[in-house]
């Protein structure tokens, strides 16, 4: 709400700066619809793009962060106002001539359709179709009167045609400078430079209560060039926060003390006092308590459900900060195979090399033992809460590390009643099972 207001102050006042740099529409396109798509996966909402051939793989000069802005906003509410059916995205051209091509680009969904007499409304700052839209979908009814203007800005303009409960068209007609082809190989260069994660120096907090994952995370995003101070609990990093600098926050949400929702809550109250100036921060959990939706309704920027691949936590900050990279799509490294003891795959995708996979493993071995110490005196003094967090924390890797045996033991402890006769055996069949698991582990490290 806060970037709106400002955006539409600076609107109102002649003040927002339109950039001119070398794009890509089609890829703006695509990760647009795709950055969307994914925040909507419990939607039984299809995505479909089509793109003229002739806008395929070319460059044009305009504002890409704009056309972005309004893109995105379109195909949000085509996402949020569907129910089930489809969003579609197509772009095709009007006329060209040597300097300018004309586009047109339509978001169309399937969804509750706006009335002939509210569809000029809704181009209004404030305003929604309907007086109980916000009540039901939420939002400010200003990202309407937004796009309108920025495309008015762009030299282009923005059209709507629809009919309840059929569906709505968006039309943004927009004129796009031609980039010549002598000129492709400086614009490939500027594209390039601009969305490489490493050249934006970036810096990032993580919060995990598991030293394991925190290694992880650390080596992986150092690997990126992404400067990393990892915290086990927020009050950690409460006593240095003055002093540390962010551009992302990742999270995990189940951690004593202060879980993930506390954390993100704690940095919006603070604000200035923990530098926060409404920075991405990402969830991270392997709870399935929660749909998608609710993560994105109390505020975070992204959400990662453990175990994930290094593919999804590159793609998750490509979608934040407009970068692209190649990254390995080797999502299917997830094992399915319930007799192995472990699988390195998932953990490989992180790590460069054997010594980094080493350290990672070795970190995780002292912290088990330390762990299983812990356990075996929470589980002596009846201290059930122990019992659920330990299991919990252990979780996080023996899922990295597709422990298939020890999993669901610790899945089971993590919810076990206060006072349940069958914890003790429990403990038993996980100290069992994960001996032989850092048995197997021990030979792994060079």
């Amino acid at each position: 709400l806060i970037d709106q207001l400002l955006d539409f102050s600076k609107l109102e006042a002649g003040k927002l700066k339109i950039d001119h740099a070398p794009f890509m529409l089609d890829t703006l396109l695509i990760e647009s619809g795709n950055a969307v798509k994914d925040r909507f996966l419990d939607k039984p909402v299809s995505l479909e793009i089509s793109i003229d051939e002739h806008l395929k793989n070319r460059y044009f000069k305009s504002d890409p962060l704009r056309i972005k802005q309004i893109v995105l906003n379109l195909v949000s509410n085509a996402f949020k106002f569907t129910s089930e059916g489809s969003v579609t995205i197509t772009a095709e051209i009007i006329s060209e001539n040597d300097t300018i091509t004309k586009t047109k680009i339509t978001v169309v969904d399937t969804g509750i359709g706006i009335s002939t007499e509210k569809q000029e409304l809704i181009f209004n700052e404030f305003t929604q179709a309907e007086e109980d839209t916000s009540k039901k979908f939420g939002g400010t009814g200003l990202g309407l009167a937004i796009s309108k203007q920025l495309a008015g800005l762009l030299g282009g303009s923005i059209q709507v045609q629809s009919r309840i409960d059929e569906g709505s068209a968006f039309a943004i007609m927009l004129p796009l400078e031609n980039v010549a082809d002598n000129q492709a190989g400086s614009a490939v260069e500027s594209e390039t430079k601009e969305k490489s994660l490493a050249d934006l120096k970036l810096k990032a907090l993580v919060f995990d209560d598991d030293p394991s994952m925190r290694s992880l995370l650390a080596e992986v995003l150092e690997q990126e060039g992404i400067h990393c101070n990892t915290f086990e609990k927020f009050s950690d990093f409460e006593t240095v926060a003055g002093a540390v600098d962010y551009d992302f926050v990742l999270t995990d949400i189940q951690m004593p003390g202060t879980d993930g929702f506390q954390v993100l809550a704690a940095l919006q109250e603070g604000g200035a006092m923990y530098r926060y100036g409404d920075q991405p921060v990402i969830a991270m959990t392997g709870d399935q308590t929660h749909k998608s939706n609710y993560y994105y309704e109390q505020g975070f920027s992204q959400l990662m459900h453990k175990p994930f691949h290094k593919y999804e936590l590159m793609q998750t900050l490509h979608t934040l900060f407009g970068t692209t990279a190649d990254v390995d799509d080797r999502t299917n490294d997830i094992s399915d195979a319930n007799d192995s003891i472990y699988d390195l795959g998932l953990l490989k995708s992180f790590l460069n090399d054997d010594k980094a996979l080493s350290e990672i493993i070795s970190v995780f071995l002292m912290q088990t033992h330390k762990d299983l110490d812990e356990l075996h005196l929470a589980i002596e003094e009846n201290d059930f809460d122990t019992v659920r967090a330990l299991s919990h924390r252990k979780l996080t890797m023996t899922r990295q590390l597709q422990a298939n045996k020890v999993v669901p033991i610790l899945e089971k402890m993590e919810k076990v009643e206060n006072n349940d006769a069958t914890l003790k055996n429990l403990y038993q069949e996980v100290v069992k099972e994960i001996e032989t698991l850092t048995t197997a582990l021990q030979k792994e490290i060079v």
